[in-house]
Order: structure tokens, then sequence, then C-alpha cells
């Protein structure tokens, strides 16, 4: 059951939660029929995650041999797991990145995530304590509670992460149950669970800081998964630590032993994840340098803007913000006194420019976006949200580096100058100031905005034409590895696809299995109706197989009569399960050609990935031996490899 604080945050819509994107996602990835084209369609509808989905199958992480162009070719070779943490990551990241928390470093906490679920991801397949998917997934979430504090009750979590940094402080967990009557464990499984996490992964994070346990218990599969996440949390930790820390690496170098990690071993892991977790906060635009301890704490504490409140949107940072010699500069004034509201209008108005006004940082970040000001000038004084606070939370929104900040103040030393353009400002003017000396300044920052929006413009010609190329790249592409007749991928695709599914498979230690599909007695189609008969068999048998297939696994035709689904993260049985709802759906009913019923048979051959298999091509040679079994037998029927070999019964 949810705890009390859960269902108050939620009711009051306080907690981070993924966009709709990402919610649509995750439900397809519960359903067992979810389709390529479903899936593909759903990450295309956000551009921003599709073009995260592109960036991560053609990084180092995917390990592909060649460059990926499509998003329905990504959800293949990523598989429907890996865009759900991707989609999850993007989603929770893109409108959680800062808040008022004074002492919760947001971006810190999502590196720090991100770090413990590549860890986790490595250990799992090392400790065998929960498949790597799965490990990913807990790493990535358990501690998305701390989070929910931190955003639903910033200056209560403040004082609990005060209270749990002090000496002989309770652990965080106890305070936090002290002040909110629940911890950030429970919390997390709660959000996880409303995500469609399963259960039983809610459950490990709802206990994954439990006293350290029995050496029988430690032993045991619980023990396991215990010792797999504390060690992936401490990597983590080791990883995104900001100053040397000798308490935290003597425990690390402890839970490794306690792992039976030895020294040598544990650092080239700390080398193999750190590469990974750098290459992923890249593909969430996460970078992990920090700016100083001094300046973070200052950022944090001011940067989440309330939602909806942007004043630069992504939009108007492209081709809306592009003056021309013929469009006056849209200026936004910021001042709560009335007269020097009216006296800078006057000034600006007077030179041509198009000038708006508000009274207050709270107004201004109301200001109706399709008004976006391409220039800022603000007062420093004003009550509520000041001029330094307004520039901060500004500078959080993606695209605002084409706004141009100024801030009027009465202060005149360098220290306030400093503060003023650290808080985000790109320039400073002290009162009392001159007509001819504002105007300077005004048109010095008009320059920089002109340029900044050519360059802007710029780029957006240069990615127009990349998306004309990527779109004739993708059309050569599936011209290279399509089936003219059936439209179903063809050998070349089935090889290199293959070779990589293999590659992620030894990866990460995951099952993959292949089904090679034979048409019985094929050759009878074409001798009795003709070899236009025989293509529509080919082609009717084609879309049948085709409406069966589910997402993430690859249906070929391998040529001629013969077919291959490889099939990712799927043991023999499950393939196996797979060629029966084929077999039957080919043979369920005859196939309507010109004027012709023809009944159609199949037999299939499966084969899984095992220990003594060194190449894909040992994968392949299985999966035809298979088949050829189910042939020897009779035809029509589905053969296990491995299986008691049947006895021949007929002809080939």
């Amino acid at each position: 059951m949810a705890s009390a604080l859960y269902e108050k945050l939620k009711n009051e819509n306080a907690l981070p939660s993924p966009a709709g994107v990402a919610l649509r996602l995750l439900r397809l990835a519960g359903e067992e029929d979810s389709t390529v084209e479903a899936i593909a369609a759903t990450i295309e509808s956000d551009p921003a995650l599709a073009a995260r989905v592109l960036k991560l199958v053609n990084s180092p992480i995917a390990g592909m041999s060649r460059r990926i162009g499509s998003v329905s070719s990504a959800v293949v070779l990523l598989g429907l797991r890996t865009l759900k943490h991707l989609a999850l990551g993007v989603s929770l990241i893109s409108n959680n990145r800062a808040g008022r928390c004074e002492n919760f470093d947001f971006g810190s906490f999502w590196r720090e995530s991100i770090a413990r679920a590549v860890a986790a991801q490595h250990l799992a397949a090392r400790l065998e304590g929960l498949p790597a998917d799965e490990a990913f997934t807990v790493g990535l979430l358990g501690k998305i509670g701390q989070l929910a504090l931190a955003v639903g009750y910033p200056d209560q979590y403040a004082q609990a992460l005060a209270r749990a940094r002090a000496d002989d402080a309770p652990d965080l967990t106890e305070i936090e149950r002290q002040m909110f009557g629940t911890d950030h464990n429970d919390l997390s499984a709660d959000m996880m669970s409303s995500w469609y996490v399963p259960d039983a992964l809610c459950e490990i994070v709802r206990r994954q800081d439990s006293p350290h346990l029995t050496d029988a218990d430690a032993r045991a599969r619980p023990g396991r998964i215990h010792a797999t996440l504390r060690l992936a949390g401490l990597m983590a930790a080791a990883l995104n630590q900001r100053q040397a820390n000798p308490d935290l690496h003597t425990q690390l170098e402890q839970q490794a032993r306690q792992s039976e990690f030895t020294p040598e071993e544990l650092d080239r892991l700390l080398s193999v994840v750190r590469e990974e977790w750098l290459a992923t906060t890249d593909v969430l635009s996460l970078t992990p340098e920090q700016p100083p301890a001094s300046e973070q704490t200052q950022i944090d504490s001011h940067s989440r803007p309330d939602r909806g409140n942007d004043v630069v949107a992504p939009s108007a940072a492209g081709k809306d913000a592009r003056p021309s010699t013929g469009e006056p500069l849209r200026i936004l004034l910021v001042d709560d006194d009335p007269e020097q509201l009216s006296v800078l209008s006057k000034y600006l108005g007077d030179e041509g420019y198009r000038v708006m006004t508000a009274s207050n940082g709270t107004e201004a970040i109301s200001v109706d976006l399709a008004q976006a000001p391409q220039m800022i000038i603000t007062d420093w004084e004003m009550p509520g949200i000041d001029g330094l606070e307004l520039c901060r939370r500004l500078r959080t929104q993606e695209g605002a580096g084409l706004v141009y900040i100024l801030v009027l103040t009465g202060h005149s030393d360098k220290i306030q100058a400093v503060e003023a353009l650290n808080a985000g400002a790109d320039e400073f003017l002290s009162k009392p100031y001159t007509r001819d000396e504002l105007l300077a300044r005004v048109r010095a920052g008009q320059r920089v905005v002109r340029l900044k929006a050519n360059l802007a413009a710029r780029a957006l010609e240069v990615s127009e034409c990349n998306v004309k190329l990527a779109a004739y790249n993708e059309r050569l592409q599936t011209m290279a590895s399509q089936d003219e007749l059936t439209g179903l991928f063809n050998r070349r695709e089935a090889m290199l696809s293959l070779a990589e599914h293999w590659a992620l498979s030894t990866r990460h230690n995951s099952p993959l299995s292949c089904v090679m599909i034979d048409i019985d007695r094929f050759k009878r189609f074409n001798d009795t109706y003709g070899h236009k008969t025989g293509d529509l068999v080919l082609i009717e048998t084609a879309n049948r197989l085709r409406t069966m297939v589910r997402a993430g696994e690859k249906l070929c035709r391998f040529g001629g009569e013969e077919f291959l689904i490889i099939c990712p993260n799927s043991s023999a049985d499950a393939a196996q399960r797979l060629a029966e709802r084929l077999r039957k759906a080919v043979g369920s009913r005859p196939i309507k050609t010109t004027g012709v019923e023809c009944s159609v048979t199949i037999s299939l051959g499966v084969a899984e990935r095992t220990g003594n298999m060194t190449a894909s091509d040992d994968l392949l040679a299985a999966t035809d031996a298979a088949l050829y079994g189910a042939k020897r037998a009779g035809r029509d029927r589905v053969h296990v490899a491995g299986a008691r070999d049947p006895s021949p019964v007929g002809s080939m």
C-alpha cells in the first residue's frame, strides 16, 4: 500500500513524473503485442526523445558497427527495455534539473543516479543478483524519492539534509521518517510502481537500505542483490565526488572485497563504468563537470522556475529570435518603480525599439511567450523575485542563451558586478547613468543578439540539411537492407543485425535466440501454379509472420523460401513459444492467390546462444540444424536445438 505522503504529494500534483510520451512508452513496454511501428511512432511524437534515441544508438554505448538513421531501426537494435530507461531518464531529468531545495544538488543527484544505474548494470552480470536491465532501472530510480522530497518539501528537506550531515547524526532515512512519516526508499518504490515498474523491483528498492544481512542471507539471492546495489552506489558516489574522500574509498574497497573483486578488477570495472557513464550523461545532456561549491549552492537555491513560467521558449531561441535590419529589437523592461519604467520606455521607444514592461520579477516570468524578448533590462532591487534571481531562473531554460540581460543597480563595486555576471547577466550598469550611456550598452547588446541569432539561423539551416541528408541516407539504407518482394529485411541486413545483437548479448550477458523458418515443399507451388503464384505465397506468408513478431524482434527473408527471426533478450523457451504461434498463424487457413487456394505449412528451428558458442555464425548454424531436425521429423513443426534429435521421417 502506498504511503500517506505519496498520496498527499500525488494529490497536490507535486511529484516528479515522466511526461505523456514516456508514460505511453512505459505502457507499451508492458504489452506483449506491442509492435515496432507503434513504439517508433510514440518516440517520434517527441522530437527531443527521438533525437536522443538516435544519439544513443549511434554512441559507443550501443557498440553499433554502422550509423543508424531511423527510429524504427533504433527500436529493434536497442530493445524496448533500453528505450524505456531512456524515456524515463529524458523525461524526468528535463523536468527536474533544478529546484529551490537549498541543500539538494539536483545536477549531482542525476549524475550519480546515472552512474549508479550503469554500475548496477555491469555488476548484475558478475554477481548474478538480478538481470542487467532490471539492475539499471533500480539504479536509476532507486533514490527518486529524495528528488520528490526536495521538490515537494524544499525547505523541510533542506533541514533534513543539513541534520544528516552533522556529526553523530542518525541515518538520513531515520530523519526522513521522523519528519515526514516515511523515507525516500518507500517513496521511490511507490513512485516506481505508478510507472509500471514490476512489483519485485519496487520491493528491492523499498528494502535497499536494510541493515546488513547475516552471512547466510548474504549468500542468498536477496543478499546478492543487496550487495550489488550497495557496491553500485559506492562506485557512483566515487565517480561523482568533487573532492577526494578517503572514507568513501575505504568503504568501496571493503564492499568490493566482500563481493570478491580484486583491486585490479575493481579498477578495471570503474574505468569501464566511468566511460559509459560519461557517454550516457552526454546523451541526456548532463555534463559531469560542476561549478565550484560556493557557486553551486547559490545556483541551486534559486534556479528552478515554476513550470509554465518560462520567459524564453526553445522555439523562441530559434527563428523567432532573429532580428534583421528591418525588425526592431524586442526589449522587456523590469522595474518596480513606475517612474523609472516610464523613463526607460521613452528612451528606448524614441530609438525605435519595441518595448514591453513588467513591474516585478514574477510578472516578467509570466510574459506571453509569443512576445519573447530578445533583451531584458532589469533592476536589481525588487520585492519577491529580484533581478539576480530572475537571471538565474531564465538561465535554467534551454534556449535562453540568446536573450541578452542587462542589470541596472545602485551598486558600483566590482564584487557586485561579478555577482550579477555569475547569476547570468550579460552586462551590468550602475546608477546613475545617462541616456547616452544606456543606449550605448543597448546597442552593444543588440550586436551580440544579432550575432547569436545569425549563428542560430545558420545552425538551423545546417540542421535542416542534415535532416534531409539523413532521410536520403535512410532511403539508401532501406534499399540496401530491404527485400524487394516481401518488404522484409534481407539476408545482408540479417547478418549485420545478428552480429550486432551478438555483441550486445555478450556485453550484457543477456539471452539471444533465433528462429529459422522454411515453407514446406515450396517448389510445388512454382511447379504447379507458376512463379507468380509462388511469389504471392511468399508475400502472404511474410505478412502473416510480420503480424506475429513482437517489438524488438527482427524478421528477415533469409533467402528463397527461408526466413530468420532474431530475438534479443529471449530464451529458447520464449522463442519456441513464438515459433508455435507463427506456425499456427501461417497454417491456420489457406492462402488465396489468383483463383487458387494454397494450403501452406512451415517448419521452424529454434536455438539460443550458449557458452560454447564463440560467434554469431555458431548460433546461426545451430538454428539451421534445428530447422533441419524439424523437416526431418515430418515438417509443420518446431524443433529446438539441444532437444532430442527426431527420427527421420520421409524425404526432405
